[in-house]
């Protein structure tokens, strides 16, 4: 993992560490089959191999796990709030 820098910031007054430079993770490395199940990513959006995609965060509630590969897993109900980028535009 690296810390990402630019002379512009995606989150002002915030670090970002990813594994990968630019807007996020290349449509062509999304998971279909992740540490449980497929990404949120492809749930969300039909994935083109040549855009890259991040998720943001906003809120989990206290029963979900997201994991590094995108797919995620809920032990209680409740709601995420999550805004999806596709080449840095919020979709």
């Amino acid at each position: 993992m690296s810390w990402l820098t630019d002379s512009t910031q995606l989150f002002s007054g915030a670090w970002l560490t990813t594994l990968y430079v630019g807007h996020g993770i290349k449509g062509a490395a999304i998971v279909n089959n992740g540490t449980n199940g497929g990404s949120i990513i492809g749930a969300a959006t039909t994935i083109d191999p040549a855009k890259e995609y991040r998720l943001q965060v906003v809120s989990l509630p206290s029963g979900f796990t997201l994991n590094e590969d995108g797919s995620g897993q809920a032990t209680t109900a409740g709601v995420a709030v999550l805004k999806l980028f596709e080449d840095g535009v919020e979709l």
